[in-house]
């Protein structure tokens, strides 16, 4: 099995010491283990991401002697984003969540405070869900089940496609 380890900075700015100790570690271990570095530009900010600050963030790992073996943009894998997102809605593990932002955050506090994981408690089958007038306009978010019973969620605001 072939090490593969990435650094994924955000190009809104110059990069920081917890980004640089990130590269560090990130790179060290591939090449300790014969690995690959990757350099994965995370551009999905597009009103804030810029051009100057890619160069700034190659620049700054050239500096410190880092070497990337590969460089890949996450606004490039849309599109698999995409194809993965109607597998997984294809195969039921997609479902609506219409909480807001702030009624999640609640929830997450109230488990945490019980000692409790804070996992999203979906609505039980067959209750209907919110009207389209709560939905417009608000946060809301999809969630995907994994196999192993966990969840991921993508938190989005405003009108959103289903």
């Amino acid at each position: 099995m072939t090490v593969v380890t990435r650094f994924a900075p955000s190009p809104t700015g110059r990069l920081h010491v917890g980004n640089i100790r990130t590269a560090l570690h990130n790179a060290l271990f591939a090449i300790r283990h014969g690995g690959r570095f990757l350099l994965r530009i995370d551009d999905t900010d597009a009103a804030r991401s810029t051009e100057e600050n890619v160069g700034s963030i190659r620049e700054d790992l050239a500096w410190l002697g880092l070497e990337p073996t590969g460089s890949v943009r996450q606004s490039e894998r849309f599109d698999l984003y995409e194809r993965e997102f109607e597998r997984l809605r294809a195969a039921g593990r997609v479902y609506a969540c219409y909480e807001t932002p702030e009624e999640l955050d609640l929830r997450r506090k109230v488990l945490l405070g019980r000692g409790l994981p804070p996992v999203y408690e979906r609505k039980p089958a067959g209750v209907p869900a919110p009207s389209a007038s709560r939905r417009i306009g608000v946060s809301s978010s999809t969630t995907a089940r994994r196999s192993n019973g966990t969840t991921s969620s993508a938190v989005t605001s405003g009108s959103t496609r289903r």
